[in-house]
């Protein structure tokens, strides 16, 4: 659904950071439904702060391109290029220490999506309805990020479109 870049932030006296740029696919800018699951994933996510899920920093329009999320980039890769990797020079899966602290950091995400608190004090309640290895980031430094909220759902907006 959407295209996936690495970009340097450069800003006053020096200051330059690596982010990952997300935007929409072309074939998808003239489509209401899929421009409103992207906005929805820049909004859900940002609203999420949370050592195991990757920040957003920013969402703006890139002219005739759509939409675009700044977010956090992870120096790392998948849980499924690990897995792929692994399984090329190993035999067997993952170490079981490795699978437990994967498992047990997108738990964490996931708790904290639901459960905390938002601005009306009730758990956010977000789902998002997508956990796969592509979608778990292991950085070489050993952060564990859930990304990629595009299919995310807010069950109390669910909930207030329904009745």
């Amino acid at each position: 659904m959407g295209e996936v870049f690495l970009a340097r932030q450069r800003g006053p006296s020096a200051f330059s950071r690596y982010v990952v740029l997300k935007r929409l696919h072309a074939q998808f800018l003239q489509d209401p439904q899929f421009v409103q699951m992207f906005l929805n994933e820049a909004q859900i996510a940002a609203n999420l702060s949370h050592a195991n899920i990757a920040h957003i920093y920013e969402l703006f329009e890139d002219g005739e391109n759509g939409y675009v999320i700044a977010m956090e980039y992870v120096r790392g890769g998948t849980v499924l290029s690990l897995l792929r990797e692994h399984a090329r020079s190993h035999i067997g899966g993952l170490p079981f220490g490795i699978v437990t602290r994967i498992t047990s950091a997108v738990c964490e995400a996931l708790h904290y999506a639901y459960f905390e608190p938002g601005p009306d004090g009730a758990g956010r309640n977000v789902v998002h309805r997508d956990i796969s290895p592509s979608n778990v980031i292991v950085g070489y430094d050993g952060q564990i990020k859930l990304v990629d909220f595009g299919i995310a759902k807010a069950l109390q907006d669910e909930a207030s479109h329904a009745t």
